[in-house]
């Protein structure tokens, strides 16, 4: 009888160029990672110094023979997405499941974390942060939670040092306001746009 966690999700059969990619960079050897009940969902952990209080999420991918969870996750240290192991990607951080909406199954969001990864895509703050590499795999939407709050905030000083300008009829603070308005509004804009 065929039973889908007997056969790997990620091995060298279904990802070809994976060393290139350093899936395993603890320099072990190949690893086939098996899906389990836990594949495809959302876990998270708390940002290291960090003012924004978002938290650092990443999809697990599954376990490989020795019982190690795998999690694909985009974090600025490692340049790009990467699998690192559970322990890795917790860093040492209480881990909590996440409650995003999701719009795939399991396995789809396995399949599409793999494709994300393989892709290769270089890491920026801004347009593909971790919070952007998890909501394009989940529900295919291109935001990022820590960047709209960050935005959100900044524009409602935009907004309150432009009616200050106003009120005291300062036409320097009035200009400030409204041209960090323009370049807050304009940045959360950017980064919703896929590259």
């Amino acid at each position: 009888m065929f039973h889908k966690e007997d056969y790997p999700v990620l091995s060298r059969y279904n990802i070809d160029n994976l060393f290139e990619l350093s899936l395993l960079k603890a320099n072990l050897e190949l690893t086939e990672i098996f899906q389990y009940e836990n594949s495809g969902k959302v876990i998270t952990r708390e940002k290291i110094d960090t003012v924004t209080e978002v938290f650092h999420p990443g999809i697990i991918i599954g376990k490989d023979k020795y019982g190690r969870i795998w999690v694909a996750h985009n974090h600025f240290s490692n340049k790009r997405p990467t699998f690192d192991l559970f322990d890795n990607f917790n860093n040492s951080r209480k881990p909590l499941w996440d409650k995003r909406k999701v719009r795939f199954s399991p396995e789809e969001i396995v399949q599409r974390a793999i494709a994300e990864v393989l892709k290769g895509k270089k890491y920026t703050w801004v347009n593909y942060n971790c919070q952007i590499f998890v909501n394009l795999i989940v529900r295919d939407e291109h935001t990022s939670e820590a960047v709209d709050k960050i935005a959100d905030a900044a524009m409602v000083v935009a907004v309150v040092t432009s009616i200050l300008g106003l009120i005291f009829e300062s036409k320097p603070l009035t200009i400030l306001g409204l041209s960090t308005l323009g370049i807050v509004g304009g940045t959360k804009g950017y980064s919703r746009i896929r590259r």
